[in-house]
Protein backbone atom coordinates (compact mmCIF):
# COMPACT_ATOMS: atom_id res chain seq x y z
CA UNK A 1 0.00 0.00 0.00
CA UNK A 2 1.17 3.51 -0.75
CA UNK A 3 2.63 5.06 2.43
CA UNK A 4 0.55 8.22 2.07
CA UNK A 5 -2.67 6.23 1.68
CA UNK A 6 -1.77 4.07 4.67
CA UNK A 7 -1.14 7.16 6.80
CA UNK A 8 -4.45 8.66 5.70
CA UNK A 9 -6.26 5.39 6.42
CA UNK A 10 -4.79 5.33 9.92
CA UNK A 11 -5.86 8.95 10.44
CA UNK A 12 -9.35 8.03 9.29
CA UNK A 13 -9.40 5.06 11.68
CA UNK A 14 -8.37 7.37 14.52
CA UNK A 15 -11.10 9.84 13.55
CA UNK A 16 -13.69 7.03 13.50
CA UNK A 17 -12.52 5.76 16.90
CA UNK A 18 -12.72 9.29 18.33
CA UNK A 19 -16.11 10.10 16.79
CA UNK A 20 -19.09 10.69 19.03
CA UNK A 21 -20.98 7.75 17.46
CA UNK A 22 -18.06 5.35 18.04
CA UNK A 23 -17.67 6.43 21.65
CA UNK A 24 -21.42 6.09 22.16
CA UNK A 25 -21.38 2.66 20.51
CA UNK A 26 -18.70 1.47 22.92
CA UNK A 27 -20.65 2.81 25.91
CA UNK A 28 -23.96 1.32 24.76
CA UNK A 29 -22.32 -2.04 24.00
CA UNK A 30 -21.03 -2.25 27.57
CA UNK A 31 -24.50 -1.47 28.94
CA UNK A 32 -26.29 -3.93 26.64
CA UNK A 33 -23.81 -6.73 27.38
CA UNK A 34 -24.18 -6.36 31.15
CA UNK A 35 -27.30 -8.53 30.89
CA UNK A 36 -26.38 -12.15 30.19
CA UNK A 37 -29.50 -12.84 28.11
CA UNK A 38 -28.89 -9.74 26.00
CA UNK A 39 -25.27 -10.76 25.51
CA UNK A 40 -26.23 -14.20 24.20
CA UNK A 41 -28.97 -12.80 21.95
CA UNK A 42 -26.70 -10.05 20.61
CA UNK A 43 -23.94 -12.55 19.84
CA UNK A 44 -26.38 -14.84 18.01
CA UNK A 45 -27.95 -11.88 16.19
CA UNK A 46 -24.58 -10.70 14.91
CA UNK A 47 -23.47 -14.22 13.99
CA UNK A 48 -26.62 -14.72 11.91
CA UNK A 49 -26.32 -11.25 10.40
CA UNK A 50 -22.77 -11.93 9.18
CA UNK A 51 -23.71 -15.40 7.94
CA UNK A 52 -26.61 -14.04 5.90
CA UNK A 53 -24.55 -11.12 4.54
CA UNK A 54 -21.82 -13.49 3.39
CA UNK A 55 -24.39 -15.60 1.59
CA UNK A 56 -25.89 -12.58 -0.15
CA UNK A 57 -22.46 -11.26 -1.19
CA UNK A 58 -21.80 -14.67 -2.71
CA UNK A 59 -24.99 -14.26 -4.72
CA UNK A 60 -27.25 -16.52 -2.71
CA UNK A 61 -30.49 -15.89 -0.91
CA UNK A 62 -30.57 -16.05 2.89
CA UNK A 63 -31.60 -19.38 4.35
CA UNK A 64 -35.28 -19.08 5.32
CA UNK A 65 -34.74 -20.72 8.71
CA UNK A 66 -31.83 -18.38 9.50
CA UNK A 67 -33.88 -15.39 8.38
CA UNK A 68 -36.78 -16.33 10.65
CA UNK A 69 -34.44 -16.93 13.59
CA UNK A 70 -32.73 -13.59 12.92
CA UNK A 71 -36.09 -11.79 12.85
CA UNK A 72 -37.22 -13.44 16.10
CA UNK A 73 -33.99 -12.47 17.85
CA UNK A 74 -34.21 -8.92 16.47
CA UNK A 75 -37.76 -8.63 17.83
CA UNK A 76 -36.63 -9.78 21.26
CA UNK A 77 -33.69 -7.40 21.27
CA UNK A 78 -35.84 -4.45 20.21
CA UNK A 79 -38.03 -5.01 23.26
CA UNK A 80 -35.03 -4.30 25.50
CA UNK A 81 -34.16 -0.61 25.71
CA UNK A 82 -30.42 -1.18 26.20
CA UNK A 83 -30.10 -3.66 23.35
CA UNK A 84 -32.24 -1.48 21.10
CA UNK A 85 -30.12 1.62 21.76
CA UNK A 86 -26.94 -0.36 21.05
CA UNK A 87 -28.25 -1.82 17.78
CA UNK A 88 -29.52 1.54 16.53
CA UNK A 89 -26.18 3.17 17.29
CA UNK A 90 -24.40 0.27 15.59
CA UNK A 91 -26.51 0.90 12.47
CA UNK A 92 -25.51 4.59 12.49
CA UNK A 93 -21.82 3.64 12.65
CA UNK A 94 -22.31 1.09 9.85
CA UNK A 95 -24.03 3.74 7.71
CA UNK A 96 -21.08 6.08 8.25
CA UNK A 97 -18.71 3.29 7.27
CA UNK A 98 -20.75 2.56 4.14
CA UNK A 99 -20.64 6.24 3.18
CA UNK A 100 -16.87 6.26 3.61
CA UNK A 101 -16.53 3.17 1.43
CA UNK A 102 -18.68 4.88 -1.22
CA UNK A 103 -16.51 8.01 -1.17
CA UNK A 104 -13.27 6.02 -1.34
CA UNK A 105 -14.63 3.81 -4.12
CA UNK A 106 -15.61 6.85 -6.17
CA UNK A 107 -12.13 8.31 -5.62
CA UNK A 108 -10.62 5.14 -7.02
CA UNK A 109 -12.95 5.25 -10.01
CA UNK A 110 -14.98 2.25 -8.85
CA UNK A 111 -18.60 1.88 -8.00
CA UNK A 112 -19.88 -0.44 -5.30
CA UNK A 113 -21.39 -2.62 -8.04
CA UNK A 114 -17.82 -3.14 -9.35
CA UNK A 115 -16.92 -4.59 -5.93
CA UNK A 116 -19.84 -7.00 -5.96
CA UNK A 117 -18.89 -8.22 -9.43
CA UNK A 118 -15.35 -9.20 -8.42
Amino acid sequence: MDATLEMMARDLADAMRDSEDSRELKRLRAVAYEDETNAKLLDEYQKLQIQMQRGMVAGGAPDEEDMQRFQRIASLLMMNQDAQAYLICQMRVQQTFAQLIQIISEGAGLSLSDWAAS
